[in-house]
Parts: C-alpha cells; sequence; structure tokens
C-alpha cells in the first residue's frame, strides 16, 4: 500500500509542477480564455487537495 500512495503522490506532484507552469507562463495567461485559465487554477487546487489527502494516508498506514 505504501509503495501505491507513494507513487500516486509522485504522479500528483509531476501532474501540480506541469500545471504551475503552464500557469506561470505569461503566455498562457495572456491567451488562454478566462475560463480555461480558471479550469487550470481548480485543477491546482484540486491536486493540492489531493496531495495533502494522500500525505494523511501515507502518515496514518506509517503510524500503523
Amino acid at each position: 500500500e505504501q509503495t501505491r500512495l507513494a507513487k500516486e503522490q509522485q504522479r500528483l506532484e509531476q501532474d501540480r509542477a506541469k500545471t504551475v507552469a503552464k500557469l506561470g507562463q505569461e503566455s498562457f495567461r495572456s491567451r488562454a480564455p478566462a475560463e480555461v485559465v480558471a479550469k487550470e487554477e481548480e485543477r491546482l487546487r484540486e491536486v493540492d487537495a489531493a496531495l495533502l489527502q494522500l500525505e494523511e494516508q501515507a502518515r496514518r498506514l506509517a503510524s500503523l
């Protein structure tokens, strides 16, 4: 189970890095429609929440 959580955490961290990079590009923000930017910002919030949840699961599992 710890291996699965670690893989999922790694996948989410990579996804987060891509989203942060995309949102950090001025050309993306200036060219993309506002709803696309908002969707990416929401995606970032969802990934952050999922990462927090995974970290909590890993802590609980480690304490067993």
